[in-house]
């Protein structure tokens, strides 16, 4: 692998900033909205007609967005001097009173809906369902300190990463496909592999650490044109994976099966891991101020909020003008629906960006 990998030749443009994250970032921040105005109807509709399969091609093709977030804050963060202290109390601080404020709004709106002082309370102190996100980069953000002198050791690196495809992604989707095998000798197989796996006790390269270093790696480092290929081959399958793996087995238990759509499956790892790869190394901007660019810096800059407020709008949609994916032909309204969304929720990022004190608390 090592002649397949050399040091990157991509610095930030004369802004200071890298603009192929920019990009990804805005495409990203689309693809969480997509994959959420599909999540209201996917698993409410029969899984045999056109309308749900067509969901399950949005769906899968969107997968990609939320590690894509992770590997961008870690190429940002691993690959920059920032101080601890600054970490700490700027970065850390701003997402714990946007996790506060926006569990309040969504409490709130929940309270005003269905009047259960529990179920709103419960969600002001837990957040809104999508607001895991915040919690888990506060942990990641925690652990930058042992990641940085992970990261400055490639062979350390490499190990990391390795462990991290392992036992987070490899291991728990060969227990999901023996799942799925019920005859006894592979039941009593999944129960041995199952204990063997958690004597390893293997904490560290679990979860979203993984694509925090992978971020970071693919930042820095310059690849072959062959391993490049390679990285697009697999994350077509990926995609090709996920479409089909989760089509036939929803078919079998006839109802929506969404275990292949994991953020850390192999399958939706090898298509962050393409994305990622192809704006690297095709998204070249000759004029850094040329009005498209500028465009793309300010969604860029957007992005945090959107991610925030865009269930909100995509319940008010939903709820008051009765408008869903399914509501009418759902290859026309997903994107539709999706695009409203955006439109909606980069206005309201905006207008919280230019207010004092908001804009460096809430969003």
């Amino acid at each position: 692998m090592e002649e397949n990998i050399k040091q990157i030749k991509n610095p930030p443009a004369k802004t200071g900033r890298i603009e192929y994250i920019d990009i990804l970032r805005v495409i990203s921040m689309l693809c969480i909205v997509m994959i959420h105005v599909v999540s209201q109807s996917f698993e409410k509709i029969p899984v045999t007609g056109y309308e749900w399969s067509t969901l399950n091609v949005y769906d899968s093709i969107s997968r990609w967005s939320v590690p894509i977030f992770v590997m961008i804050s870690g190429a940002l963060f691993l690959g920059s001097n920032k101080p601890l202290k600054v970490i700490f109390h700027k970065n850390i601080s701003r997402l714990i009173t946007s996790f506060v404020f926006w569990s309040l709004v969504y409490a709130t709106i929940e309270y005003i809906r269905f009047r259960k002082a529990k179920s709103a309370a419960t969600q002001a102190i837990a957040g809104h369902y999508h607001m895991w996100f915040v919690i888990m980069i506060i942990g990641l953000y925690l652990i930058v300190p042992i990641l940085r002198k992970i990261v400055e050791s490639k062979e350390l690196t490499k190990l990391f990463l390795v462990l991290a495809l392992i036992f987070t992604a490899v291991i728990p989707t060969i227990n999901t496909v023996l799942g799925f095998l019920s005859f006894e000798p592979v039941t009593t197989l999944k129960g041995i592999f199952t204990s063997i796996v958690a004597d390893f006790n293997m904490r560290l390269p679990l979860g979203y650490a993984g694509y925090f270093v992978l971020g970071y790696t693919l930042n820095k480092y310059d690849i072959s044109k062959k391993l490049e290929y390679i990285i697009y081959a697999l994350g077509t399958a990926g995609l090709i994976f996920t479409i089909a793996s989760t089509f036939f087995i929803s078919i079998k238990l006839d109802k929506a099966y969404t275990g292949f759509y994991t953020y850390t499956t192999p399958n939706v790892a090898a298509m962050a891991v393409a994305v990622f790869v192809l704006f690297k190394k095709h998204y070249h901007i000759k004029n850094a101020d040329s009005v498209l660019q500028k465009l793309i810096r300010a969604l860029s800059k957007y992005s945090f909020g959107v991610y925030l407020v865009h269930l909100a709008v995509i319940e008010f949609i939903k709820l008051n003008l009765n408008i869903t994916s399914v509501t009418f032909n759902p290859i026309i309204a997903t994107p539709i629906i999706c695009i409203s969304t955006a439109l909606i929720s980069i206005l309201i990022s905006a207008v919280l960006n230019h207010i004092p004190v908001l804009n460096k608390y809430i969003v």
